[in-house]
């Protein structure tokens, strides 16, 4: 990892991510205990009910996600926006467990509150935003590229990079607004983007040209980056490159840049996007392997330095946090099954009625 991080991040193990988990393990990763006297982010309390602990049943025979439980009605709270292998989209009731009419298109990306979501027409075509509410589609689509995904506001607008500048998309509308910078990101109320962001330091800019502090003694490391702000506006996430091209993940606390805590992701490692739990206490980070042509999710946690690769053997699809924190939904592959682990310990709780999942979205 970079020297440019300073003494915290240079004691940052560099971890080889397990994706295969054999005989009786549960999952990829282990737990080595607390951060210390780092800085933490200022976690909300949780109010909500969740699954208790003692539904967590990990027996020695568990040979897979599918192996694991049913999660019973009215357990969770919140709905579950996901798409199977056939590019339908519905949503699950968690309270009753109940899904409603399916339609066409693969989910490829969900607003903040849930009621905006970008459905592609096919696996790997083009995008319209719909308004989960109503139904209603916008009439242009969104071209998706390969690499960077889109942000999607709530208020339906979607943010893209394109050649060094930020293209906004306002739903009902044909011709985008144009302005220099990409990544967009929201921070403590405040929109930010990059004025260069293919190029180190990474430097985050709101309308006014306030420059997010980031921490001096351990600044991002180098393109590409992807980022992300919790959803309480307190944290932000930036994952990246080291020195050797290797993917990394910092937090920083929103209010002073203070560095949080840090990951390195093993070698030959890419960062393709990145998620925060709503108080920043769990991360969750897309990368692909170089010279495969699939990506996985990794879910990290503040003081734990391994990130989980799967669950029961299997890779991570696709990877989603409860609006409340406390509990995030992932799909595997190869088995597309649908599970529920704990964000404090990363434990399955049980896998949700669902078929052939390939993306979820957790909603309030």
């Amino acid at each position: 990892m970079s020297r440019r991080h300073g003494p915290r991040v240079a004691s940052l193990l560099a971890v080889a991510a397990v994706v295969g988990v054999g005989g009786a393990a549960v999952l990829s990763g282990s737990d080595t205990g607390a951060s210390g006297d780092r800085p933490r982010p200022d976690a909300a309390d949780a109010t909500s009910g969740g699954l208790p602990r003692s539904t967590a049943r990990t027996a020695p025979t568990f040979s897979g996600a599918a192996a694991l439980p049913t999660i019973p009605a009215g357990r969770l709270q919140g709905r579950l926006v996901h798409s199977n292998v056939n590019c339908r989209t519905a949503t699950l009731d968690l309270a009753t467990l109940r899904v409603d009419e399916p339609r066409a298109g693969c989910l490829a990306g969900v607003s903040a509150s849930g009621r905006f979501a970008l459905l592609r027409e096919t696996l790997d075509g083009p995008a319209h935003v719909v308004d989960l509410r109503s139904g209603r589609a916008a009439r242009t689509p969104v071209r998706l590229a390969t690499g960077r995904p889109p942000t999607l506001d709530d208020d339906g607008a979607v943010h893209r990079c394109s050649n060094g500048f930020n293209e906004t998309l306002r739903f009902g509308r044909a011709t985008p607004s144009r302005r220099a910078g990409c990544l967009p990101v929201r921070l403590g109320g405040r929109p930010y983007l990059a004025p260069s962001p293919e190029n180190p330091p990474l430097q985050l800019e709101d309308s006014t040209g306030r420059a997010f502090p980031f921490d001096p003694s351990a600044p991002p490391g180098s393109p590409p980056y992807v980022l992300a702000g919790s959803p309480d506006g307190r944290v932000l996430a930036v994952a990246s490159a080291d020195d050797r091209g290797d993917a990394i993940v910092a937090l920083y606390r929103v209010r002073d840049g203070t560095w949080v805590d840090g990951w390195a992701l093993g070698p030959d490692t890419e960062p393709r996007a990145v998620r925060l739990a709503g108080d920043g206490a769990a991360v969750a980070v897309l990368v692909r392997e170089r010279g495969r042509p699939t990506d996985d999710w990794r879910l990290l946690r503040p003081g734990r330095p391994s990130p989980v690769a799967g669950v029961g053997g299997e890779r991570l699809l696709d990877a989603s946090f409860a609006p409340d924190g406390r509990h995030v939904a992932v799909t595997t592959q190869p088995g597309r099954t649908a599970v529920i682990l704990d964000t404090e310990a990363f434990v399955p709780l049980g896998r949700l009625p669902l078929d052939q999942v390939v993306g979820l979205a957790w909603l309030a």
